[in-house]
């Protein structure tokens, strides 16, 4: 109890921002919290931040589609529509022609269906009630 009453008496609010601090670390805050090159920092970051947001939101062109898309999502657009790796340029020509997509998406779908057993034993699931709670392994 006696090391509550000490700390709150050595702690004091910061004249600048009323934050409360240890009267021995108020000057060391105030160098780094409220000086002029403290200052400056802050603002050179939120610039930063601010025209990173805005680029982020700037509208770009796909390069596949020509769909018109917020730059943030092109990766991602790139990667779920058009199964490209982002950064990686496609021109005409290069890669699979439409029909061979389509036959190899019908082998993929043919082939998880026939990996997929029916029984729940094989399909190498643990099955609780074993000895000591470990369950069974089938």
């Amino acid at each position: 109890m006696e090391q509550v009453v000490q700390s709150q008496a050595e702690s004091t609010n910061c004249p600048v921002c009323g934050e409360k601090v240890l009267s021995k670390r108020l000057q060391k805050h105030l160098q780094k919290v409220h000086s002029q090159e403290a200052e400056q920092k802050r603002v050179a970051q939120q610039i930063f931040e601010a025209r990173k947001r805005e680029e982020a939101n700037q509208l770009v062109t796909c390069p596949v589609c020509k769909h018109s898309i917020k730059r943030r999502n092109l990766a991602s657009h790139q990667q779920k529509v058009h199964n490209q790796i982002p950064g990686q340029a496609l021109k005409m020509g290069d890669g699979p022609s439409f029909s061979e997509v389509l036959a190899s998406l019908e082998k993929t779908k043919k082939a998880k269906k026939k990996r997929r057993p029916t029984d729940v034993f094989d399909r190498g699931l643990t099955v609780s009630g074993g000895a000591f709670g470990n369950g069974k392994r089938r």
